[in-house]
């Protein structure tokens, strides 16, 4: 079929093979899936298909394994659907993955609910969807994740009927919300009340 046939290590590993250009040769197994391949440094090669696209390898227990390339970012997978394949850290945080523009690559879990990601400094990082619109995020408690905007602003988030999404910081506060024009954009609660917002001063 001219698929390459893979090769095991006395460890039971899969030993990795080489084109004449230096890229990994990816090897499949009998069920059609991707043999992971890892590195000296115990790190996943990637894999690259034809089209030149990430080829996703997963798991004993089922998860994606991540791959990074040599600027040591993380390479995005995509699944059949087009969709982003998220993949976890050791801690079992989400890894971000960035686009070609520099943007946020949005993930999704079973329950079609956007994944969050942090950055370096704890902070969530922001997903912006096909409309440029920002994508919210829910924590554990089904609390709206805030998000912020590089000038340090909060970037406002909408629900599915078009309302604002109240955000709240970690003493309880709303976090007031600024439209384009600079106006406050209001917020109701579950009983349909306006919810106030204080500023610095």
């Amino acid at each position: 079929s001219g698929s390459q046939s893979p090769a095991w290590g006395s460890s039971g590993s899969h030993i990795p093979a080489w084109g004449s250009s230096g890229s990994h040769i990816p090897a499949w197994g009998s069920s059609g899936s991707h043999i992971p391949a890892w590195g000296s440094s115990g790190s996943h090669i990637p894999a690259w298909g034809s089209s030149g696209s990430h080829i996703p390898a997963w798991g004993s227990s089922g998860s994606h394994i991540p791959a990074w390339g040599s600027s040591g970012s993380h390479i995005p997978a995509w699944g059949s659907s087009g969709s982003h394949i998220p993949a976890w850290g050791s801690s079992g945080s989400h890894i971000p993955a960035w686009g070609s523009s520099g943007s946020h690559i949005p993930a999704w879990g079973s329950s079609g609910s956007h994944i969050p990601a942090w950055g370096s400094s704890g902070s969530h990082i922001p997903a912006w969807g096909s409309s440029g619109s920002h994508i919210p995020a829910w924590g554990s408690s089904g609390s709206h994740i805030p998000a912020w905007g590089s000038s340090g602003s909060h970037i406002p988030a909408w629900g599915s009927s078009g309302s604002h999404i109240p955000a709240w910081g970690s003493s309880g506060s709303h976090i007031p919300a600024w439209g384009s024009s600079g106006s406050h954009i209001p917020a109701w609660g579950s009983s349909g009340s306006h919810i106030p917002a204080w500023g610095s001063s």
